[in-house]
């Protein structure tokens, strides 16, 4: 997916762009469209797999995340068999299991804030990040309980380092050892293959939205959709 013109001077700075945004009207019709990679965020699923408090630390996170007087309410609940690491299953598969319901009467408005609490959290996606569009804080997000502080501040330095070519590039640049470059790789990506899309569209009389999600390689439109 092409997520625009990169000017070739920071063509090789990273992160690059992980989403695109516009807004239009049609009428009496207001649309705001939201296109972003679900590979640059971090995956709930691949940090509760990880973390020895698998749900609470995903609970805990996203409390972090949406906290404020305006932020969604929290109800962390992860699939069933969700708590056996050894398996790969999908524990979190949307954002019911994350927050709390909207209200019936506002269904666009709590879509608008869902949209803005999750832009570096993803339930989607491979289960790696794509560390050349992630931002900072998804970054710091997947990697902070798996590697030492010392390493993780080196890994957000050097990835801001101009003419890195893809991971590989940049973990040759750290100069790691075996046991934290295999880590490293475990959790990181140069590729992507999850992509979402947010639509909003207001009237003078309502709000509504719609998140659909789609693999970049197949040809089979939208693989998950939700309406509010």
């Amino acid at each position: 997916m092409d997520l625009g013109p990169v000017d070739p001077v920071q063509a090789q700075v990273w992160p690059l762009p992980a989403s695109v945004s516009t807004e239009f009207d049609l009428g009496e019709l207001h649309f705001s469209v939201l296109v972003a990679d679900e590979d640059a965020k971090a995956n709930l699923n691949t940090i509760c797999r990880n973390d020895a408090d698998g749900p609470h630390a995903v609970a805990a996170l996203v409390e972090e995340l949406a906290a404020g007087g305006d932020g969604l309410a929290v109800h962390v609940e992860a699939a069933a068999g969700g708590g056996d690491s050894n398996r790969r299953i999908e524990m979190f598969r949307g954002w019911g299991q994350v927050f709390e319901p909207a209200e019936p009467a506002c269904p666009g408005d709590y879509a608008a804030k869902l949209r803005d609490t999750t832009r570096d959290i993803t339930c989607w996606g491979s289960g790696r990040l794509n560390v050349t569009r992630a931002s900072d804080e998804s970054l710091r997000l997947v990697c902070r309980n798996q590697i030492s502080l010392d390493l993780l501040a080196k890994l957000l330095a050097r990835r801001h380092d101009p003419g890195l070519t893809g991971l590989d590039s940049l973990l040759d640049e750290m100069a790691l050892g075996t046991p934290d470059r295999l880590t490293l790789q475990r959790l990181l990506t140069d590729r992507s293959s999850r992509y979402s899309v947010w639509i909003q569209v207001r009237s003078p009389q309502r709000t509504w939205a719609t998140l659909a999600l789609a693999d970049g390689s197949s040809s089979q439109g939208a693989r998950d959709l939700f309406t509010w």
